[in-house]
């Protein structure tokens, strides 16, 4: 059954395999293909079963969307003083709507200038 025929309201993120051990990523703690938590900037959390998020979000509404994003901006959600989108998806989980987990492959890292780096000359 197509998620969109069982949900009204739900969101997939994107993650990938560990490729190091860097704590630039966000975390998603998975189960069963269903999101349970997020770790931003933590670099324990791969001793923990937490998967790397790309940082590609669905969510199955624009209405959805926007009220994840304001509950971010609204109630100054930061983590390290920086906003982050996948604080948009505790929003979602905490309010019990579904998020899920979709693994990728061929992940080519380019969210800090040391990746982009990296990139350039390899």
């Amino acid at each position: 059954m197509a998620i969109k025929e069982k949900h009204k309201e739900f969101a997939i993120i994107t993650y990938f395999d560990k490729i190091d051990d860097s704590n630039k990523w966000c975390f998603a703690f998975i189960n069963k293909d269903r999101v349970t938590k997020l770790l931003e900037k933590d670099a324990e959390a791969t001793s923990f079963s937490g998967k790397p998020m790309v940082g590609v979000i669905y969510f199955s509404s624009i209405k959805l969307f926007k009220n994840a994003a304001n509950f971010i901006l609204s109630d100054g959600n930061k983590v390290k003083n920086e906003f982050f989108m996948s604080q948009s998806i505790d929003y979602l989980i905490n309010n019990d709507i579904p998020v899920f987990g979709l693994k990728v492959n061929g992940v080519v890292p380019l969210g800090v200038p040391s990746d982009v780096e990296i990139f350039e000359n390899s």
